[in-house]
């Protein structure tokens, strides 16, 4: 059995959600695989065209609208539960909300620079696109009212409300955990474009839009670790005690695919990465929050 699929057994072996509440958690591996493949993709050569960049642009701030949403919701719910006490767990998925939805009004600029500088014409779904679809449809379908929603118009739907989507703390972890590997794959994601664009703009001086273009791009490449720190704390403080040694080592893998040198700017990252590891063990100590502020590189 791979490590990922123990992984998902052992979260799932913690809740004692019905069969319909199991089906979630097992649709947000599913979404949390999806967004693995899709960040890996990144990491191969690939050729892309103006139209892919566009098309790229639109499923991303599809995919950042809806983990805002869902982010929203998951600390509605964190609230409803504990209403007359401070929540570390409502802060950090309220500091992770902000970061989130900052990218995603970053992905709408890069799609609105790409509108009106690309020909119309009929499209082939790159293996991009398809994980691209399939992140956003299951992302979606754990937020809206529908089990068949898709963006299309004709599939909208209201959100669930928050109590549908989490009935008990514990079981808020697979959708945010969902949310950070979706995140983090179109942060690897940003980073590929912004490089590819960049490249092809400085040799293609004639390409309309060229200078709305190159500054959408450099906006999307503002620092979003933050949001990772905090999605990967409300993780751990949702998370049932016998959960959180696994989950600590996803986390802890995620960073570790970022490969960038803890100095700088980045050791404050990797202070934050201790503080958070210490939640493992004490995660009802306010003493124990990251401060995030100083994480954002």
């Amino acid at each position: 059995m791979g490590r990922g699929r123990r992984r998902a057994r052992l979260v799932l072996g913690a809740y004692k959600g019905g069969a319909r509440l199991r089906q979630r958690f097992r649709f947000c591996r599913f979404a949390v695989d999806g967004s693995d493949a899709l960040r890996a993709l990144c990491h191969r050569p690939q050729e892309f065209s103006p139209r892919q960049w566009q098309r790229t642009a639109l499923a991303a701030s599809v995919i950042t609208d809806i983990a805002a949403k869902s982010l929203t919701q998951l600390t509605r719910r964190c609230y409803e539960l504990n209403p007359h006490r401070q929540q570390a767990l409502g802060k950090a998925l309220q500091q992770a909300t902000d970061v989130v939805q900052q990218a995603n009004a970053e992905w709408k600029g890069v799609r609105q620079a790409w509108h009106g500088q690309v020909a119309a014409g009929p499209l082939s779904a790159s293996v991009r696109e398809q994980h691209l679809d399939q992140t956003a449809v299951r992302l979606g379908r754990l937020l809206y009212d529908n089990p068949r929603w898709t963006p299309a118009r004709q599939d909208s739907a209201p959100l669930k409300a928050p109590a549908e989507i989490a009935p008990s703390t514990a079981d808020m972890v697979p959708t945010t955990r969902a949310v950070l590997h979706a995140f983090e794959g179109l942060t690897v994601v940003a980073d590929r474009d912004r490089q590819d664009v960049r490249h092809v703009l400085r040799v293609d001086t004639g390409q309309p839009g060229r200078d709305r273009l190159l500054a959408a791009y450099k906006q999307l490449g503002s620092p979003k670790t933050r949001a990772s720190l905090a999605l990967s704390e409300a993780i751990l403080l949702a998370a049932p005690a016998e959960s959180r040694d696994e989950l600590w080592q996803d986390i802890r893998l995620l960073e570790l695919r970022r490969g960038q040198p803890l100095d700088g700017a980045a050791s404050e990252r990797a202070a934050s990465l201790r503080r958070l590891k210490a939640l493992i063990t004490g995660a009802g100590d306010e003493h124990s929050r990251l401060d995030l502020s100083a994480a954002s590189r």
